[in-house]
């Protein structure tokens, strides 16, 4: 598992460059998360604490280039935090260019639960205990949306979503 503490000089190195989409290319990089089919990074508004939006964008389809869209200003955010976004929007480019989810609430379910359970990228560190919350219960969320069937086949992930939110308090 990666320390943080190594990444962050060369990270912000290239943020005080104003080198923002290499700096979040080195953050994936350093943690395998590269995607063959991630075609860039690209920028939206300044987000706040209360507002931080991440979103893969581009054309559903067998290996179809996809962009993770982020805050231009995603590094006035902590890196643990900003690696758990990504990865949960990697996931997306995996799911809209390779595995072709077409249900919103499957995909945001594995989304999430890689944040939480690191099934798809093992070397990913622990996060903060509010962002584990927080993605377990978008877990909840979007299972709770879910038809009858599909919840049938999501249960066994479900009760280990409701076995972490108990022992997390």
């Amino acid at each position: 598992m990666k320390n943080f503490d190594i990444i962050q000089q060369p990270i912000y190195d290239l943020v005080k460059e104003e080198k923002i989409a290499e700096a979040v290319f080195l953050l994936l990089e350093t943690f395998g998360l590269k995607h063959k089919n991630l075609a860039s990074i690209e920028f939206r508004d300044k987000a706040d604490k209360s507002n931080v939006v991440f979103t893969t964008e581009g054309i559903v389809g067998k290996d179809c280039p996809q962009i993770i869209r982020v805050p231009i200003n995603v590094f006035d955010f902590p890196l643990p935090f900003i690696l758990h976004m990504l990865v949960h929007e990697i996931v997306h480019v995996e799911q809209r260019s390779v595995t072709l989810i077409e249900d919103k609430n499957l995909r945001e379910i594995e989304a999430y639960s890689e944040g939480v359970f690191h099934d798809l990228y093992p070397d990913l560190p622990e996060c903060p205990i509010w962002l584990e919350k927080q993605l377990a219960s978008n877990v909840s969320r979007y299972y709770n949306q879910l038809d009858k069937i599909q919840k049938e086949k999501m249960a066994s992930k479900m009760n280990l979503v409701n076995l972490w939110l108990e022992e997390l308090g």
